[in-house]
């Protein structure tokens, strides 16, 4: 049976769950899959063969005219067709059953980059980790494969890209401005450390968490706590995208040799923007950091990693969930997940066990 055709049947036992079609449910259920499925609509329209097993499998509930009229009501307007990837396809028959499923999810979602230089021994890289609590999640897996590391977990109400280049700034050159001169962070002893292993790294792995800034409603100014006024700013694409070139300056002056980005795929703790909205805020906010993302990538010498990638079109496809396995929490990762992103990740980047140079 014709895959396209083979898919109506499930509509015709959804719209009939006592297993005894009618004329109308058949049509109902043929209208549907048409919206559900372009290509069988496509088929049904274009196609005598098509119609023949649509007539095989349902004829005794609709007459040729009622197929015809149904295309009539259908009113399907299809500009140019669907093009047929050799290579780059989305999979159209996913199914993430278990761990072994989720790797190989894993390894499809992370190529292998073009043109990229020979991979390093891992043991010779000094990863400078920072970004979200999905940093954490990166370290301890990458420490686990024997990587030396320094992990920096930054809040989500002061991780955003304009905090981050007050930070990147102060790593690079002892300076503190913005948000680093607020007294309930000034005095914060972990700076001196942060800096010190910043300076002693050659690799960055810098996880974003969120587009927006906590600010003052009086002042415009960053806070890193919510108080009476406060308020998210509104960044736009352009603006976080020169944001994240200078951190990618910062990193540079300080002859760091990689520099990885990624999006963290964890969601928004709450919002003061959208209504109070706290998905639409998630969506919005992990865009704006995509796409500012993409401009830098396709400018800077940075190299990106998928992660936000795989959970969320991972979610989509797993029979097991990708947030909260292990205790109910919704913005806890999979940590077995992560644990495929990064072996991926090291896999492509660097050599196992290999002697630091």
């Amino acid at each position: 049976m014709d895959p396209l055709v083979a898919g109506l049947l499930v509509e015709i036992a959804r719209e009939h769950p006592s297993g005894v079609p009618t004329r109308a449910g058949v049509l109902a259920a043929l209208s549907r899959h048409c919206h559900a499925n372009l290509q069988f609509y496509l088929a049904l329209r274009d196609t005598a063969e098509a119609r023949r097993e649509v007539k095989r499998l349902v004829g005794q509930y609709c007459t040729a005219d009622d197929l015809a009229g149904l295309l009539g009501k259908v009113s399907l307007s299809v500009v140019a067709e669907e093009q047929k990837f050799p290579v780059g396809r989305y999979p159209q028959s996913l199914f993430i059953h278990d761990r072994a499923a989720m790797d190989a999810f894993v390894a499809d979602a992370m190529p292998a980059p073009e043109g990229e230089a020979p991979r390093r021994p891992l043991a010779a890289a000094r990863f400078f980790c920072v970004g979200s609590c999905f940093a954490t999640n990166v370290a301890g897996h990458l420490s686990s494969l024997g990587a030396r590391i320094h992990t920096t977990v930054l809040a989500e109400s002061i991780n955003s890209p304009r905090n981050n280049v007050d930070l990147f700034h102060y790593l690079e050159t002892g300076e503190r401005r913005g948000l680093l001169l607020r007294d309930d962070i000034r005095e914060l002893a972990a700076l001196d450390e942060v800096r010190a292993a910043f300076l002693a790294s050659d690799t960055l792995v810098l996880t974003l968490g969120c587009a927006y800034s906590l600010v003052s409603g009086a002042t415009g100014e960053p806070i890193s706590r919510i108080e009476p006024g406060a308020r998210f700013d509104g960044p736009r694409v352009a603006t976080v995208a020169g944001q994240l070139a200078r951190i990618v300056d910062a990193c540079e002056a300080r002859g760091f040799r990689d520099v990885f980005m990624t999006v963290s795929p964890v969601p928004l703790a709450g919002t003061l923007a959208h209504g109070g909205n706290a998905f639409v805020s998630d969506a919005a906010s992990k865009a704006i950091l995509r796409a500012a993302l993409e401009e830098v990538l396709a400018t800077r010498r940075v190299r990106y990693i998928p992660s936000f990638e795989v959970f969320r079109q991972g979610a989509l496809h797993a029979h097991f969930p990708v947030m909260g396995l292990e205790d109910g929490n919704s913005r806890h990762v999979n940590t077995a997940i992560v644990g495929s992103v990064v072996r991926r990740f090291v896999d492509l980047h660097y050599v196992v066990d290999a002697p630091a140079a």
